[in-house]
């Protein structure tokens, strides 16, 4: 005697064996995906902090600098140690100095991925120039 209709479709798919599985196969890509999220957002805040300390860093070795001193930029690289610098500029006043740097954001390393997402950070830092420094070397 076959068993009714209810019944068969209740003892081929009322049996829970192996949904466990199923379900961490469904959730095991959306999980990871999360994971690279937090991930790379720790690598941006990472890449903000570390260029702005380094800009920061450079801005005031060229305040304290007599004009045409260059050991500002020493200085940026030496406090950006780990990030991709891809330029470094310096504006100066009578006043102040104003250092910018544009660095490459640092991105979980992706195979296939990495190449499509290239993002640029630039910091920037005004100091005061210290008194009795001219802009011109003397």
């Amino acid at each position: 005697m076959e068993p009714a209709g209810g019944e068969r479709f209740v003892r081929v798919f009322g049996d829970d064996r192996g949904s466990q599985t199923v379900e961490l196969v469904a959730l095991f890509p959306f999980i990871l995906f999360v994971f690279l999220f937090v991930w790379q957002v720790g690598l941006a805040a990472y890449t903000v902090v570390v260029a702005e300390s380094a800009a920061r860093d450079g801005a005031r070795v060229a305040s304290s600098a007599r004009g045409g001193d260059d050991r500002y930029e020493e200085a940026i690289r030496h406090s950006a140690y780990g990030l991709t610098i891809k330029q470094i500029d310096k504006e100066e006043d009578d006043d102040r100095v104003t250092v910018t740097l544009t660095v490459d954001m640092v991105n979980v390393r992706l195979p296939l991925i990495n190449r499509a997402i290239e993002l640029q950070y630039t910091a920037r830092a005004t100091m005061p120039r210290e008194a009795g420094l001219a802009t011109e070397s003397p």
